[in-house]
């Protein structure tokens, strides 16, 4: 009896925040379209951050053996954690663990497993407004595409500039 009256007070509860609800999925849809567009760690941090603090969580986490063994350097923004995986978080970037969390394995159009992603929250005070499919339907697809791309993208850069570098410090010293 008592179950019946909460789920009656969740769907209105549910009717009041609709608004929200909706605008929070506007969110996960657009981050589909600025997923599409990320070719470095830089830019896949940045969109994900925006698309996911608006809706209440604190950072996410990305496990895949594709990147064991990459020194930190080569991760930035992202930070090693003490499980091996990487994380970035924008309210708690310690790295220390979170109250919750919401993984889903990620999986190119390939049929290629790159790893896991992880939404993380640290306070589980608000209610997340928000339809979850949303997150398993073209989101997943779409980050899925992005990660493998933004981590060849970034470790391209990485080696481009040290290259370069390497380049400068040859024509310095056969200059001398």
């Amino acid at each position: 009896q008592y179950a019946e009256f909460a789920e009656l007070y969740a769907f209105f509860h549910n009717a009041i925040n609709r608004r929200r609800i909706i605008a929070n999925n506007v969110h996960i849809r657009r981050a589909k379209e600025s997923l599409s567009a990320c070719v470095n760690l830089d830019q896949l941090c940045r969109a994900l951050k925006d698309a996911l603090e608006p809706l209440g969580f604190d950072g996410f986490a990305l496990r895949s053996y594709h990147v064991d063994g990459l020194p930190q350097s080569d991760l930035n923004p992202l930070k090693q954690v003490s499980d091996g995986g990487l994380e970035y978080a924008w309210t708690n970037p310690s790295g220390s663990s979170h109250t919750w969390e919401f993984r889903f394995e990620l999986q190119t159009v390939s049929g290629e497993k790159w790893g896991q992603f992880s939404v993380v929250r640290d306070s589980l005070e608000e209610p997340i407004l928000l339809d979850f499919n949303l997150l398993n339907d073209g989101f997943r697809q779409a980050l899925s595409e992005a990660v493998p791309r933004a981590f060849a993208g970034t470790l391209t850069g990485v080696r481009e500039l040290r290259a370069s570098q390497t380049q400068l410090v040859s024509k310095s010293a056969s200059a001398d």
